[in-house]
């Protein structure tokens, strides 16, 4: 099949061939990414790319005579081309655009004539006449098929009319009454529009969806976009470049507009679409199952009655023989198998009184029990006993993503790993929900525990799989010995429990032991922590603000709420000698709300009263993982928005610190873009001490990148720390992030940033934290004394 395309005079490159999958009329599709052919071969050294539209037949026999290199096509496509074998897999997948938003994920649109009020719902499609592109496609079959099948609609029930690609066909069939209703992909509605070929009043969707964010109009649910090809024959280096080239497509260059894209993601997981193709009996999954007992019930049932009749025949004249015989042995053996019966019943209701329904370990009675025997033995013997209290970090993100079912599951799994790494005369328990109790006996020394539990929770750190999800927890442990800790069972086991609460403020996954000063210091904490709710309730806590501006320009772009006590005999303390002590606590949530709503309202103040502050300046908040993670936080802070001045949300910046990000990175992304939704800013804090993942750097949705202002202040004189700034500096302008330095305490720190190309600075060389009512005051003196010119030259005058 030949592949038409003209080679540019005087090119002589070798050329790699990429075939797209021609949805739309070829000249359109070759126009749409010939952009991309070019880009690709700009960053192939060597090599030239050309773009070829194919329909789905002329994709197959490409591949199959060998003239293709890459392929660009849709889901359902890929399913398919993958059993041939000759794909060495996905490259990326594509995203698309709406404007310049990205638009992730491709569904199915159902869509009927506006005249037609009959078709209301999909069971109004039964016995209608319904326009298709043809069966092997995603977004113009496979997902409203799919739709069908989940409402009860058998899809035999419906007569479908098959159309040659392009899709556009469909909707001509509609419009033309040739078809009831018609199936086509996300987009193509839009489309038409676009191009003038299609009226926006001209056709109604059934069944409409609402999807957040999406910004087409949708029947379905959402699956994986397009997926980027590499033919097995490709070399693995040049799918390395051109993964890395489509993976650094930026949305503003001219062959993702062209293309109608915003970019390309990391490959997406195709499974969704897999199922569905087998749930729909797609090829290639279309092979008859083998015959079910049902169809051999049918077909044979006057056989299989008679047989069972004369069966029951024969047992019954069997049994009428052996029942005298079975009357002599049953008076015998009645009493012995009630005995039996007697003590399996004992047997279960034991178990039920003493071991935990879900896992099988034993619960809290049975627990005390087993204590009240360790301590006495321990005390004979002169050995050491350690009772360890363990409590699973972060289980609830989990239960609530999984399901209660998988759940549950999950700690059966985790209690079986557990198991492994125990003796038998050791004692596992649950006392319920994510916590359990590990009783170690006979121990020769105060360290011989600790072994143990290490190594038992490395196990529980491995990730979890239940059915194809994927789940992962550290666990938090609070130890006591006995006789070193010489009290009764119930003390020692609060006590564990309270070593492991400390454990959980010292960070989680880690172990504590107890000892009784802690013991104190705890309840002078939890003292404390009183203390600070009634500062809370009396309004002595005050927000400080820290501006923040470009040293290019001295344009202030915003503030940092940072939070202070004033407090009635100390004076202002600061937040590190209070913030710390509320680590865990149901009023660390409840003064970060204060925080986030004070800061609003100030922020609102300073607009009213024109104080200076361009319109786009925003106030940033520091937020907690508590906080920001917790359930229903976007809704709360959509309803908090709704008591303030319209457009406020744009003035806010919430920053996240980077190991909060990355202690649950789909929950914390899905937070995340709600919240930027409805208009809010989103900046990852203290960059570079955490994990700094690039993968996760590139896949939450963020607004900017502030590197930890340790490294900013030792830049200076500590050659490492000014090159993590320089690399920092680097990534983010890769990766298109504007980063802003904290810790700018000097003019030299000014200089150096802005030699190494990071322009956005904190600190004090710009402004100490101040009163909100002293911030008017210090925008007049910044713009008069205009300090950023000073900064500039010095900064010139080292570069020259």
């Amino acid at each position: 099949m030949p592949i038409e395309a003209e080679d540019p005079v005087g090119d002589h490159r070798p050329v790699l061939t990429l075939g797209v999958f021609a949805f739309r009329p070829k000249p359109i599709i070759n126009e749409r990414f010939a952009e991309l052919g070019e880009y690709l071969s700009q960053h192939l050294d060597g090599y030239r790319v050309r773009v070829s539209a194919l329909t789905d037949t002329e994709l197959e026999q490409a591949m199959a005579e060998g003239v293709l290199d890459f392929v660009l096509t849709n889901p359902t496509h890929y399913v398919i081309l993958r059993e041939y074998g000759k794909l060495s897999g996905a490259l990326a997948s594509m995203v698309l655009r709406d404007g310049q938003t990205p638009v992730y994920g491709i569904g199915g649109v159902i869509v009927r004539r506006a005249d037609r009020g009959d078709l209301n719902g999909l069971r109004d499609l039964r016995g209608r006449r319904v326009a298709i592109a043809g069966k092997t496609f995603l977004g113009t079959y496979m997902a409203p098929a799919a739709e069908l099948v989940r409402a009860g609609i058998a899809l035999d029930s419906i007569t479908f009319i098959e159309s040659a690609q392009p899709v556009d066909q469909v909707i001509t069939a509609v419009l033309e009454g040739r078809a009831d209703a018609g199936f086509v992909r996300t987009g193509v509605l839009e489309d038409l529009e676009r191009e003038g070929r299609l009226q926006s009043g001209d056709l109604t969707v059934i069944h409409p969806q609402q999807m957040p964010g999406f910004p087409y109009r949708l029947s379905t649910r959402l699956y994986p976009e397009w997926p980027f090809l590499a033919v097995a024959h490709v070399p693995p280096a040049v799918s390395h470049r051109v993964a890395a080239a489509l993976l650094s497509l930026p949305a503003s260059h001219r062959a993702a507009q062209q293309a109608g894209i915003y970019g390309f993601t990391i490959p997406a997981d195709y499974s969704s679409v897999e199922q569905a193709m087998r749930d729909l009996r797609m090829v290639p999954f279309d092979k008859v199952p083998p015959p079910a007992w049902s169809d051999v019930w049918q077909r044979y049932r006057p056989w299989i009655v008679t047989l069972g009749a004369a069966g029951v025949l024969v047992l019954g004249l069997a049994l009428v023989l052996a029942w005298n015989m079975r009357r002599l042995m049953l008076a015998k053996t009645h009493l012995q198998a009630d005995r039996v019966k007697l003590r399996a019943h004992q047997r279960e209701l034991d178990r039920l009184a003493h071991y935990d329904a879900l896992t099988g370990v034993p619960n809290r009675r049975l627990l005390e029990e087993r204590m009240s025997r360790a301590v006495a033995r321990a005390r004979r013997s002169g050995r050491l006993l350690a009772v360890c209290y363990l409590d699973l970090d972060d289980f609830k993100p989990v239960n609530d993503r999984l399901g209660h079912a998988m759940g549950d599951r999950f700690l059966i799994e985790i209690t079986r790993r557990l198991q492994q790494g125990l003796r038998a005369e050791d004692t596992l328990a649950r006392l319920g929900g994510d916590e359990f109790v590990i009783l170690l006996g006979d121990l020769q020394n105060d360290t011989e525990w600790e072994g143990v539990l290490r190594r038992l929770m490395e196990q529980v750190q491995q990730p979890v799989v239940i059915e194809a999800h994927t789940a992962t927890v550290s666990v938090s442990a609070g130890v006591t010995l006995f006789p070193l800790d010489d009290a009764d069972p119930d003390t020692l086991l609060r006590h564990a429990d309270q070593a492991m609460y400390r454990a959980k403020q010292a960070g989680r996954n880690r172990f504590h032991l107890f000892d009784m000063t802690e013991d104190r210091e705890l309840q002078v904490q939890q003292e404390q922590v009183s203390r600070l709710g009634e500062a809370l309730r009396r309004g002595e806590f005050v927000l400080y603000y820290q501006p923040q501006v470009d040293l290019r320009t001295g344009t202030v772009l915003g503030v940092e709420a940072l939070i202070r006590w004033q407090h009635p005999q100390q004076g202002l303390l600061p937040p590190a000698q209070f913030l710390s002590q509320l680590a865990g606590t149901a009023l660390e949530i409840e003064l970060g709300q204060w925080v986030i709503d004070t800061a609003l309202r100030q922020r609102a103040c300073w607009r009213s009263d024109d104080i200076g502050l361009c319109a786009r300046a925003c106030v940033s908040v520091n937020i907690e993982g508590s906080l920001l993670l917790r359930p229903g936080f976007s809704q709360w802070l959509a309803e908090l928005l709704q008591t303030h001045p319209a457009g406020m949300a744009r003035c806010l910046e919430l920053e996240v610190l980077e190991s909060v990000a990355l202690a649950d990175v789909a929950t914390a992304a899905s937070v995340m873009v709600d919240c930027r939704a409805q208009g809010i800013r989103f900046a990852l804090d203290d960059f570079g001490t955490g994990y700094s993942s690039l993968a996760y750097f590139r896949t939450l949705p963020l607004d900017q990148v502030k590197i930890d202002k340790g490294f900013v202040i030792n830049m200076l004189d500590q050659p490492d720390d000014r090159n993590i700034v320089e690399s920092v500096t680097f990534l983010a302008h890769a990766f298109q992030r504007p980063l802003l330095a904290e810790g700018v305490e000097t003019p030299e720190h000014a200089a150096l940033l802005l030699r190494l190309g990071c322009y956005l600075a904190q600190g004090y060389a710009i402004a100490r934290p101040m009163p909100a009512q002293a911030l008017a005051g210090w925008l007049e003196t910044w713009q008069r004394d205009r300090p950023w010119l000073q900064w500039q030259a010095q900064a010139q005058a080292v570069t020259d």
